[in-house]
């Protein structure tokens, strides 16, 4: 993709009584795209994010709602697991609507994703302020692995697939790093050192040559991209004037990646990730938080970004329509 994108707001998610804090995109059985979104009124939301249309809410906590993840069980079902300032972690089997199960950390749940093993088995990580991440059975929320190490909360967690197959999971802290896991014996790889602050997002993705990325966003107003592997700073993104507070990849119908970053300075940039070059700036009315890419049901290639004016907003980033 050698050229700048033009987004269009193509909906606007508005029942939140608070700021919106977290976007995440899953995928329906029978294939339908949802949108979830979570924030400081403690409440959950699915929506349909081709025309902004309310599908589902629940008061999920009691406080904010950091974080939303979609996952899938063995049998096919669809889940939907939250994380709160209340200290739990509640999972949502959305196949037929039931509460599944909650899990108490005694402290605040800050983060929460599904992963799986080579194997194909399925996991949940989930971090906490209380300086560690929990890998769980997706199914029963049981404690598979304790990871110690930060000495700070964890506010973000994210999976990646590498070139063996091999799962690597990736925590970012408010001790200001980030660090890389082996999920299946719980031993930490590496630590990337190099933010000043609090690490408030990572994400992984995959290059078309194989190269696994980790980008990282911090309190710093910078968002740093990592080689997983071998843990080289490859890139430091400053163009950003506050708070990075999330970073989101997607692979795009050329193959090149996109990197979308949002920040309190009430923008969120997208950047080619093979060109290292920003192709898009997309301004909001207030500060902008949770940010997730995905695809529609007719196959437009969309952004979500939650803003702090108490909206969810999905944008058409213009790439035409991809098969699903």
């Amino acid at each position: 993709m050698n050229r700048t994108l033009d987004p269009r707001t193509l909906a606007v998610c508005s029942g939140h009584s608070d700021i919106v804090w977290a976007v995440a995109f899953g995928t329906a059985q029978g294939r339908r795209t949802l949108l979830a979104t979570t924030g400081f009124d403690g409440a959950a939301r699915i929506w349909d994010p081709a025309d902004g249309s309310c599908l589902w809410a629940v008061q999920a906590h009691g406080g904010t709602v950091w974080s939303a993840a979609f996952g899938v069980l063995a049998g096919g079902e669809v889940l939907l697991a939250t994380g709160g300032a209340d200290s739990r972690a509640q999972v949502w089997n959305l196949t037929n609507g039931q509460h599944l199960y909650a899990v108490d950390e005694q402290q605040p749940v800050l983060s929460v994703a599904f992963g799986s093993l080579a194997d194909g088995a399925g996991l949940l990580v989930t971090g906490s302020a209380d300086c560690h991440a929990r890998i769980r059975s997706p199914a029963t929320g049981e404690v598979l692995q304790k990871l110690s190490g930060h000495s700070g909360p964890v506010w973000s967690v994210a999976f990646a697939t590498l070139a063996d197959g091999a799962t690597l999971l990736v925590t970012g802290s408010a001790d200001g790093t980030v660090s890389t896991w082996d999920p299946t014996t719980g031993e930490r790889l590496r630590t990337l050192t190099g933010h000043r602050f609090t690490v408030q997002s990572v994400a992984c993705a995959t290059l078309r040559d194989g190269t696994v990325l980790v980008a990282s966003g911090s309190a710093d107003a910078t968002a740093r991209i990592w080689d997983a592997v071998t843990g080289e700073l490859r890139h430091t993104i400053t163009s950003h004037t506050k708070w990075v507070r999330t970073v989101a990849f997607t692979a795009l119908p050329d193959g090149d990646t996109l990197l979308a970053t949002t920040s309190d300075d009430r923008t969120t940039r997208l950047w080619n990730m093979d060109t290292m070059t920003e192709v898009a700036t997309l301004d909001h009315a207030a500060s902008v938080h949770g940010a997730a890419f995905g695809l529609l049901d007719d196959g437009r290639h969309v952004l979500a970004t939650a803003c702090g004016d108490t909206h969810a907003y999905v944008w058409d980033l213009g790439l035409g329509v991809s098969a699903r």
